[in-house]
C-alpha cells in the first residue's frame, strides 16, 4: 500500500516538471521573446507612474521640505529661493501650505503673498488664485493664515494704489479704514492730474471711494471703463471730459447705484431754486456768464433756446449739455416784465466742487 502511494508522488513530481519545461519552452519561443522583468519604481517618478520628476522640480519640492528644517538660516533661505523659482513654486508651496504641517503652512502663505507682488502678471495672479483656494481649505489653521495674507495684500494693494494717484498729481481724501477697506470720501483728479486714461486703473483697488471727480479732456470712453468696478461709488461727475452718452450709458448699467453728473464744462454762473414758471435766481457768481448777461437775484428763468426750464436742476442739465463759449438765449421774468437776453457761456471751474 505505501508503495503504491510513493509511486503516485512521484508520478504527480514528474507531471509537474513537464509542464513546467512546457511553459518555459513556449514564453522563450513566443514572437515577442522571453518576457523582462518588471522595472522598479524610480526615486524621481510622480505618483501614478508619471513621467520623471524634473530636476527643477525635485529642487522646489527639497526646498519645501527645507521649510519645516529646525535651522532658521535653512528655512530662510528656502523661503528665498522658492521666491525666485517663481510660477514654478506657486502650485507646490500651495500643495504644501495644506498639508497639515503648521510651520510648512505658514512658510508657503508668506512665499505666495510675496510672490502676489510679482511685477510679472501671471506669477502675481497664480498666486493670488494660490491663497484664495487655501482660504476656502477645510484646515482652520490654513484658512485663517491664507485669508489674512489675502486681506493685508489687499490693503497694500490700495495704499500703492493711492501713493500712485497722488504722484500723478490726483488728491485723494482717505477717511478710514474698514477691515480690509480703505474707506475714501472722495478722489479728485483735476488740473494738476498729469496722468492719461490708462491711469484711471490705479482707481480700480479702491472699491471703498464714495465720491469721484474728473475733470478735463484728458479723460474718455477708454479710460472710465476702469471704473465699472467702483461698486460703493455714490457720486461720480464727470466735468469738461471727452466722455461720450455711450460711455455714460455703459457706466450707469455698471453702477445703477452711483449718481453720475457729466457736463461738457459750460458754466453760467447762477444758483436758484424751483419756481412755478422756471428757475427762481437766488445768486449770481460776480464776473461769470450770468453777470455779464446782467442776471439779477429774483429773477426768473424760463427758457434757455427756446426750451421751458422745469426747475433749477433742469437749468443746470440744459447749461451741461454746452460748451464754454456757446451762446444761450434766455427768456426772463423780471417782476411783471418778460425779457430777453443772451449769456455767452464761460468755464465750469474744478475749484468750485
Amino acid at each position: 500500500m505505501e508503495s503504491r502511494q510513493a509511486l503516485m508522488r512521484a508520478e504527480l513530481i514528474l507531471l509537474a516538471m513537464v509542464v513546467e519545461a512546457g511553459l518555459a519552452y513556449g514564453a522563450a519561443n513566443s514572437p515577442a521573446g522571453p518576457a523582462a522583468p518588471a522595472p522598479a519604481p524610480a526615486g524621481n517618478a510622480r505618483p501614478g507612474g508619471d513621467s520623471p520628476r524634473t530636476a527643477d522640480e525635485q529642487r522646489v519640492e527639497q526646498w519645501i521640505s527645507d521649510l519645516d528644517a529646525n535651522r532658521f538660516a535653512v528655512r530662510r533661505a528656502a523661503a528665498r529661493r522658492l521666491r525666485k523659482a517663481g510660477l514654478d513654486a506657486v502650485a507646490p508651496l500651495a500643495q504644501a501650505a495644506d498639508g497639515g504641517q503648521p510651520e510648512v503652512t505658514r512658510q508657503a502663505i508668506g512665499v505666495l503673498k510675496d510672490l502676489c507682488r510679482s511685477t510679472e502678471p501671471a506669477i502675481a495672479q497664480a498666486a493670488q488664485t494660490a491663497l484664495s483656494d487655501l482660504a476656502g481649505s477645510r484646515d482652520r489653521w490654513t484658512a485663517g493664515r491664507a485669508a489674512a495674507a489675502l486681506s493685508g495684500r489687499k490693503l497694500e494693494v490700495q495704499r500703492l494704489a493711492i501713493a500712485a494717484i497722488e504722484q500723478l498729481g490726483g488728491t485723494v481724501y482717505e477717511v478710514d479704514q474698514d477691515g480690509d477697506e480703505v474707506v475714501i470720501a472722495e478722489v479728485i483728479l483735476g488740473k494738476t492730474w498729469r496722468g492719461g486714461d490708462e491711469d484711471l486703473a490705479h482707481l480700480k483697488p479702491l472699491t471703498g471711494t464714495q465720491r469721484l471727480l474728473l475733470y478735463g479732456n484728458a479723460f474718455s470712453d477708454a479710460g472710465i471703463v476702469h471704473l465699472k468696478e467702483l461698486r460703493g461709488l455714490n457720486t461720480l461727475k464727470l466735468y469738461c471730459t471727452d466722455t461720450s452718452d455711450a460711455g455714460e450709458a455703459i457706466l450707469a448699467q455698471a453702477l445703477p447705484q452711483t449718481r453720475i453728473d457729466r457736463r461738457r464744462g459750460a458754466f453760467l454762473g447762477v444758483a436758484g431754486v424751483a419756481h412755478e414758471k422756471g428757475c427762481k435766481i437766488e445768486f449770481v457768481q460776480p464776473g461769470s456768464a450770468a453777470a455779464i448777461a446782467e442776471l439779477e437775484t429774483q429773477d426768473v428763468i424760463t427758457r434757455v433756446d427756446d426750451l421751458p426750464v422745469p426747475d433749477f436742476d433742469g437749468l443746470l442739465a440744459m447749461i451741461s449739455k454746452k460748451r464754454p463759449g456757446d451762446e444761450v438765449h434766455l427768456q426772463v421774468l423780471r417782476g411783471n416784465r418778460s425779457l430777453t437776453t443772451k449769456a455767452r457761456l464761460g468755464e465750469l471751474d474744478v475749484d468750485q466742487f
